[in-house]
């Protein structure tokens, strides 16, 4: 028979089968210490003092929010940019395609590299990252390693 706390005991009072997760809440917390606070609603993470506890894992959520955003940015371009050289692949092997059509698709994936290039994303991802980690470092009182990141992440419900 189970009891609130996930363990199955026979009527002898002897450990008779596996421990739920229950048993797991206590460590997962311990180690996540100050980062607790990612437990407070979305209100209350809005209207956080920012040296507060909650303020800080505001400040990590909106720091990978952003680099979330970034990165979706960089993989929309890349896709564009692949797209592109798929076309101008395809109008390269058409027997019918005109030159002013190949030219036309050449420009278009060398405008798209050219914005790649300068547009910075990939450094704003980087700088956007290492944010993150520095404001969860921050808001931590106890080492962050990937499962503190990880469980985090889940209370905040960030993917």
């Amino acid at each position: 028979m189970g009891n609130a706390y996930g363990h199955t005991k026979g009527v002898d009072g002897k450990d008779k089968g596996s421990k739920g997760l229950g048993n797991n809440h206590g460590a997962v917390a311990s180690s996540l210490g100050r980062l607790n606070a990612a437990h407070a609603s979305a209100t209350a993470r809005a209207n956080a003092s920012p040296n507060s506890a909650v303020g800080r894992i505001a400040a990590y959520e909106a720091a990978v929010n952003e680099a979330l955003s970034l990165n979706e940015a960089y993989q929309s371009q890349q896709s564009n940019i692949e797209a592109l050289e798929t076309a101008l692949n395809d109008l390269k092997n058409d027997p019918n395609a005109t030159q002013e059509a190949i030219d036309t698709a050449q420009t278009a994936l060398d405008e798209a590299v050219a914005e790649a290039e300068t547009n910075g994303l990939a450094d704003s991802i980087a700088a956007a990252d290492e944010a993150s980690m520095e404001a969860l470092a921050a808001a931590a009182n106890k080492e962050v390693d990937d499962s503190v990141v990880s469980a985090v992440n889940d209370l905040l419900g960030i993917n």
